[in-house]
C-alpha cells in the first residue's frame, strides 16, 4: 500500500492528491465483493473537491487509512495528462500510432496492472478531453479524470511503480495534442474543426434558450472573430438552419414527461413466505405468479384479462389447471374496465416512481440550461466588442 508521505511528495510537484480503495485479499476494502472497479475508485464521491496539493491537507485526507491506494486529478491543475496504454493490444496500438506519426518522446513512465501510463506536460491551451479513447486499448485520460499514482496496488497483485525515476515528465508531440484536445472558447478554431464547434455551440445556445436573432448574431460573431479562416456567411446560415429545424423546443417537455423504463420491482419476502395467499401456491403456480407480476411491472401495475393470453405469459404446462385457478395466482389484482386486470399497490409504486424520474429528469435539465446559459453568457463576453449588439 502507498505511504502518505509518497503521497506528499508528488503533491508537492503539483499532483491533486486523493485517497482511492486498495485490495486486500483481492477484494476491494469497499466491501462489495462484486466490485467491478475494485482498487480503482475513490473512497469519498467528493474527491475532486477534496483533492490537494497541500502536505497538511493530504496528510489529513489519508490519515483515517491505515490500508489505501492513491490517485490524482489529471488535468491542468495538476498540469499533467497521462496516456493509458493496457496491455499487448494497447502497446500494439500505440506503435502504429508512432508509425503513422512520429515517436513519442520519453517521459515519465509508470507500469500499470496490465500496461502502462504516459504522463506528459498539461498544454498551455486547450483542453484534453477526458476519457479519450485515441486507438485501440490506448485511452487518454484528461480534464478531471483520476489517475492512479505509483505505490497503489492492482487487483492483480502488481505494484503501479515508476520506470525511471530521472526521466522527467515530457511535452506531448502536436499529433497527439491534436487527437486529445479541444478547443478553449477563446481559442481560435482552425481548419478541420470549424464547422463542428459552430454547430456544437449554435446547439448549445438554443439549448440556453436565446432567441434565434441572438443566436444569428453571436454564431456570426464567433465566425468572423475565431474561425481561422472564417466560414462563408452562406456554410454559416446552413448550419445555423440544420440546428433551427433539428431544435424541437417541445422536446425537453417530451423527455421529462417520456414514461422511464423500469426493468425492476419489489418481491416481498414476507409476502410469499407467511402471507396464506402466498403458502397456498405450489411451486409452478409460484413460478407462474412471478411471471404475470412481471409483466404487470413492465405495464405500470396492470394485465390483460385474457385467460388465455395470462396463460401464455404464465408458460403454463397445464393450461386447464391454470385456467382454473389463475384468481388464486393473481390474488392482489382486481378487474379495470371490461379487458384488463390492475394491482393497484403495484400501480401506485409504479406510478411514483415515474414521478420521481421525472422530477429528477426536469432537475437535471434545469441545471443543464443553467451551464448552458454561463457558457452562453461567458461566450459573449469573450467576443470583441464589434462583434456584440449595442
Amino acid at each position: 500500500m502507498i505511504e502518505v508521505e509518497q503521497v506528499v511528495k508528488y503533491g508537492e510537484m503539483g499532483l491533486y492528491c486523493f485517497p482511492i480503495h486498495s485490495v486486500v485479499n483481492g477484494v476491494c476494502t469497499c466491501g462489495r465483493t462484486d466490485c467491478r472497479r475494485a482498487g480503482k475508485h475513490p473512497r469519498d464521491v467528493a474527491y475532486k473537491s477534496k483533492a490537494s496539493n497541500d502536505a497538511a491537507k493530504i496528510r489529513k485526507l489519508f490519515r483515517p487509512y491505515s490500508l489505501t491506494n492513491a490517485g490524482f486529478i489529471a488535468g491542468r491543475k495538476s498540469d499533467i495528462f497521462v496516456v493509458d496504454v493496457d496491455g499487448e493490444e494497447g502497446q500494439k496500438s500505440l506503435a502504429e500510432l508512432e508509425a503513422k506519426h512520429s515517436p513519442l518522446p520519453m517521459t515519465r513512465t509508470v507500469t500499470s496492472g496490465r500496461g502502462y501510463h504516459l504522463w506528459f506536460k498539461y498544454p498551455s491551451t486547450g483542453t484534453v478531453r477526458p476519457g479519450r479513447e485515441i486507438a485501440h486499448k490506448v485511452d487518454v485520460r484528461g480534464e478531471g479524470d483520476a489517475v492512479m499514482l505509483p505505490g497503489s496496488i492492482h487487483v492483480n497483485g502488481k505494484v503501479y511503480a515508476v520506470k525511471d525515476e530521472s526521466v522527467a515528465i515530457a511535452t506531448a508531440p502536436g499529433w497527439l495534442l491534436d487527437k486529445v484536445t479541444r478547443e478553449d472558447v477563446t481559442g481560435a478554431i482552425p481548419e478541420g474543426k470549424r464547422s463542428r464547434t459552430v454547430y456544437k455551440e449554435a446547439c448549445a445556445l438554443f439549448r440556453a434558450g436565446q432567441t434565434r436573432e441572438q443566436v444569428c448574431q453571436l454564431i456570426h460573431a464567433l465566425n468572423s472573430s475565431r474561425c481561422n479562416p472564417p466560414l462563408p456567411d452562406e456554410k454559416i446560415n446552413a448550419i445555423l438552419e440544420k440546428v433551427e429545424q433539428e431544435f424541437d423546443p417541445d422536446f425537453v417537455k417530451k423527455e421529462i414527461e417520456r414514461p422511464a423504463r423500469l426493468p425492476w420491482f419489489k418481491l416481498s419476502a414476507e409476502e410469499v413466505l407467511t402471507s396464506m395467499d402466498g403458502q397456498s401456491l405450489t411451486d409452478y403456480e409460484l413460478g407462474q405468479r412471478i411471471r404475470l407480476l412481471s409483466t404487470a411491472w413492465i405495464n405500470g401495475g396492470k394485465l390483460t384479462s385474457d385467460i388465455d393470453a395470462l396463460a401464455r405469459i404464465a408458460h403454463a404446462s397445464d393450461v386447464e389447471a391454470f385456467k382454473a385457478n389463475w384468481k388464486r395466482i393473481l390474488y392482489g389484482f382486481r378487474p379495470c374496465g371490461k379487458k384488463e386486470l390492475i394491482n393497484e399497490g403495484m400501480a401506485a409504486e409504479h406510478g411514483g416512481l415515474q414521478v420521481i424520474i421525472g422530477k429528477r429528469r426536469e432537475a437535471a435539465h434545469i441545471a443543464q440550461v443553467r451551464k448552458a446559459k454561463k457558457h452562453a453568457d461567458s461566450l459573449w463576453a469573450s467576443l470583441p466588442t464589434e462583434g456584440r449588439a449595442a
